[in-house]
């Protein structure tokens, strides 16, 4: 670790805490092996397949064993340490997780030298035309704390509201043509405005190519093997929880109108308004139960009435597992497009 970094006493307790539930973790696998192992010696040898109290005495211990290990973690208690007790705290002190302590960590946190690269390597890269440091650093672009970084930049963000409009199933999705309009798209924006984008296109129901932006992150996502554009707003916005809602689904629809005028998908994608997918992305700040729901479906339902021009539309929870994040499937009957839909919240 870089020397120059002071570490908290908050992050120095987190890094305790990841050794130890690494630990306690890496022993549950291992005892779990070892069950399973000796469930397999039982199968395979016919002599000792009967009843026996030893073997319900086996089961009962391993089972108990397990399900209190793993009660400590998914269970967070303020005299004891768990996973869940530390994501928690994470969510609450998204600052300690700082840009400073990411380049802490690397060997060449601003990127290597070209002397610092093996003859072998340095041959590799002037084949392709790469002969200066600069053009090293350019190439690598180290900066693969962006994705996770609030609009500062300087550490995580604890994100906020995310929407996901469903692609309709007669579209194609072509990644690389997406990366064209995300190029073009940077290309075209301020110079501060984009960071980069990441292709995780080879991740099976991933989040497919990514746009990072200083105060948002744009994605044609796969996740659970369903098509569609995410919006990630990583920024505070000024405002009660309508006007929040409001330009969240705003500036997604603009986007979407934007994708779908894009002649690099060569028109083979469209985007379905009547099925969208609205999402808290903090556990902390909205934790999936009815509660949340309740208290968060009034301002939304004004924000959709205002957008389809009706009430012709249905909300309910995405899943009640407590486990997920907050999220809201919606589901309407408006035949509009997105532009349409965009309208109507921008001249209403």
């Amino acid at each position: 670790m870089n020397q120059e970094f002071k570490m908290s006493p908050k992050l120095n307790k987190w890094l305790k805490w990841m050794e130890a539930i690494e630990k306690e973790i890496y022993g549950l696998a291992v005892d779990a092996n070892m069950f399973w192992e000796v469930q397999d010696i039982i199968r395979e040898n016919p002599r000792i397949q009967k009843p026996s109290a030893f073997y319900r005495y086996l089961g009962r211990t391993y089972l108990s064993h397990a399900l209190s290990g793993l009660r400590r973690q998914i269970k967070p208690q303020k005299d004891s340490i768990s996973f869940v007790g530390l994501l928690e705290d994470i969510a609450k002190n998204p600052e300690e997780l700082s840009r400073s302590y990411y380049r802490s960590l690397c060997a060449y946190p601003d990127g290597p030298e070209m002397s610092q690269i093996e003859m072998e390597g340095r041959e590799e890269l002037e084949e392709v035309g790469i002969t200066s440091t600069s053009q090293l650093k350019d190439l690598i672009q180290m900066d693969d704390f962006a994705p996770y970084a609030d609009a500062s930049g300087e550490h995580v963000c604890p994100q906020m509201i995310n929407i996901k409009v469903f692609a309709t199933e007669d579209g194609h999705v072509n990644y690389e043509n997406f990366i064209k309009v995300f190029n073009r798209w940077m290309a075209e924006g301020e110079p501060e405005e984009y960071l980069n984008y990441a292709d995780y296109s080879f991740t099976h129901a991933g989040p497919g190519v990514l746009l990072i932006s200083q105060s948002t992150n744009y994605s044609i996502d796969a996740a659970r093997n369903r098509h569609g554009f995410l919006y990630n707003r990583k920024h505070k916005v000024e405002g009660d929880n309508r006007e929040k809602i409001h330009q969240a689904f705003t500036e997604t629809l603009q986007r979407c109108v934007r994708l779908e005028e894009a002649e690099e998908l060569e028109n083979a994608v469209h985007l379905n308004g009547d099925e969208i997918l609205f999402m808290i992305n903090n556990r902390h700040v909205a934790p999936n139960t009815q509660e949340i729901f309740e208290a968060i479906q009034p301002d939304l339902t004004a924000v959709l009435e205002q957008m389809y021009g009706g009430n012709d539309f249905t909300v309910e929870r995405a899943s009640e597992d407590v486990r997920e994040r907050f999220a809201v499937q919606i589901s309407a009957r408006s035949g509009k497009g997105i532009s349409d839909l965009l309208a109507n919240l921008e001249n209403n």
